[in-house]
């Protein structure tokens, strides 16, 4: 190494491995100032050369493609770290096709914690979202498989006549295997949005194979039990007028649970008696035909802001499962069960709000509406050959083919006993429009009866 100097400024120049550099030695005055400033610049370089050395050994050993590509992702993608603990957060602040409600997002947040809770426990050393591995996900997935959720203990607020206390229970059962595939398809879509920003190059969750599980489907009402029903909706008690819009909305349009909720004013064209609205599920516009019985009674409820119905709007929005709990509770008060237990598992939902939409069809069907016009009206996700085949389905013969709905779905007010109307369904029904006394009294005699014959 060495300096010289060239006017009035120093110059270092000197060589290292197969490089030379050169440049002013900057503010020096005398050749040993010049000398220490070079020194510097080589002992900055060589520890430039040492490092770049060290990478190109680590770059050496791996062995494929992938390996380097995995090694290098942060560098190659220009993401960063992003820790498990605040993925669900940022990955919520990405665009999407639709706008999930409230309730689709505390549910997805549950999932995440899930199996949040789960890394935690069985892989406390892995914080990054670059260092879950496909075995990871699916070790998680075979818990879920054999234990149900990973978190047991549920907590909650419930509001009771003197306050709001805190409520809990514990998850003891296992989880059918749509639950599992859900769970599984939120932790892919967190990994999905942020991939980029992560640096992950591969999802960990892609490939991962979660059990097979068939739809539940709802079951229609009986005709027994829309004539329960069909009278229920009319007693002057709170529950019933709950429930009396639910089911006379659904029973004549095939609207489901939220979008009769959130049911707004402007959504309904009085000058063609017809409903506009995108299906608040899939987004799917529908133009749904009003019924004469069903614009009378949307005439005589009054207008309170911009939905039809502004309290149960409000409480769906708030948390769809109060809504679901009322009808619940209004259909097990009637004797008609709602639900069933598979093996091992909670119940699982089988009549509700929904069967209404099967009703809806079924009688459509009776009354000879085509199928075409009722695939239009209660807006199904259908094969491409059946859109085509819709399409050509006017307003005005979806106006005339809807009036051909029998008046037995709901507004009729006839009371005839049908001849298969159980016996019990019928005593369940009577209950309800007696005084309380009476039922008591009622009670007491036939237990002392019941237990002199047991004796």
């Amino acid at each position: 190494m060495s300096v010289q100097l060239r006017g009035k400024k120093y110059h270092y120049r000197f060589r290292l491995k197969e490089h030379r550099f050169s440049g002013v030695c900057e503010n020096c005055t005398t050749e040993k100032d010049a000398l220490k400033f070079e020194e510097q610049v080589y002992a900055e370089k060589l520890k430039e050369y040492e490092a770049l050395q060290r990478e190109k050994k680590r770059i050496r050993q791996n062995k494929t493609i992938v390996a380097l590509v995995e090694n290098y992702k942060l560098e190659l993608s220009g993401g960063r770290q992003i820790l498990l603990e605040e993925a669900y957060a940022l990955s919520q602040e990405k665009p999407s096709k639709r706008m999930p409600s409230e309730h689709i997002i505390r549910q997805k947040q549950r999932f995440w914690n899930d199996f949040l809770a789960f890394m935690k426990a069985t892989y406390p050393e892995i914080t990054a979202m670059t260092a879950v591995r496909k075995c990871h996900c699916e070790n998680y997935v075979a818990y879920l498989i054999k234990n149900g959720r990973f978190v047991k203990d549920v907590t909650f607020q419930a509001r009771r006549n003197d306050g709001i206390i805190r409520a809990g229970y514990r998850r003891e059962y296992k989880l059918a295997g749509k639950t599992i595939h859900e769970i599984a398809r939120v932790c892919k879509e967190v990994f999905t949005k942020l991939s980029e920003d992560a640096g992950i190059v591969i999802n960990p969750w892609a490939n991962v194979i979660t059990p097979e599980w068939k739809q539940t489907d709802r079951e229609i009402f009986s005709e027994s039990e829309l004539v329960l029903i069909k009278r229920a909706i009319f007693r002057d008690d709170g529950l019933s007028e709950f429930c009396r819009p639910l089911f006379l909305v659904a029973a004549v349009t095939g609207l489901t649970e939220g979008d009769i909720c959130t049911l707004k004013w402007d959504e309904i064209s009085w000058a063609t008696r017809m409903i506009f609205r995108k299906r608040r599920k899939t987004g799917v516009d529908m133009a749904i035909p009003i019924l004469s019985a069903l614009e009378d009674y949307l005439k005589t409820l009054p207008r309170r802001g911009g939905y039809v119905f502004p309290v149960h709007a409000e409480m769906y929005l708030h948390d769809a499962s109060l809504v679901s709990y009322r009808i619940k509770r209004f259909l097990e008060g009637l004797g008609i069960k709602t639900t069933k237990k598979p093996e091992g598992r909670r119940a699982i939902s089988v009549k509700d709000l929904h069967s209404m939409r099967h009703v809806f069809c079924y009688y459509a069907g009776q009354a000879g509406i085509p199928l075409s016009t009722v695939l239009s009206i209660v807006g199904h996700m259908t094969p491409e050959m059946t859109r085509h085949y819709t399409a050509y389905v006017s307003i005005k013969a979806e106006q005339e083919a809807i009036e051909k709905l029998q008046e037995f779905l709901i507004f009729n007010s006839t009371t005839d006993q049908p001849e298969n109307l159980s016996i019990r369904q019928r005593i369940a029904e009577l209950a309800y429009s007696m005084p309380e006394d009476e039922l008591r009294s009622i009670l007491q005699k036939h237990e002392k009866k019941f237990l002199t014959v047991r004796g």
